[in-house]
């Protein structure tokens, strides 16, 4: 495989990069059509994944099975919110040299440092609180 940013690549990547949520290969596909006005099969989209994944521009969210954008090298931990979809991948070096140390001990060979961490986020949980306060008068 060459590597070459073609327009169909160029354009993937920009749809991820303008997304806050981590996208699925079919959410892609769409997103795609809107984009450059002509139907992609499968195949298509998952060897511009597999490429933009091999030169480091985007991160597999694995528990998702989605794709996300990768704005800074290192081992990402990804935080994904459970209601919204939203995700935020902030770089943890301590993290990141504790995990390997630990592979190093263990003689354990890492292909893709990413910790995935699922729950809510702030906005969400705010919201959820906001709700609960409005059903109940006397918690006021």
């Amino acid at each position: 495989m060459g590597l070459r940013l073609t327009p169909l690549r160029a354009a993937v990547l920009r749809i991820i990069a303008r997304s806050n949520r981590p996208l699925g290969a079919y959410a892609l596909l769409v997103l795609l059509q809107e984009e450059v006005g002509r139907k992609h099969t499968p195949p298509t989209i998952y060897r511009a994944l597999e490429f933009l994944l091999e030169i480091g521009a985007i991160l597999r969210v694995e528990s998702r099975n989605a794709y996300i954008l990768r704005d800074r090298p290192g081992s990402p931990v990804l935080f994904l919110c459970d209601t919204c979809d939203s995700s935020v991948a902030v770089e943890s070096p301590g993290l990141a040299d504790l995990i390997e140390s630990n592979a190093a001990t263990l003689k354990f060979h890492i292909a893709r440092p990413v910790i995935e961490c699922s729950g809510t986020c702030d906005r969400c949980a705010e919201a959820t609180a906001d709700a609960a306060r409005r059903g109940h008068p006397d918690e006021r």
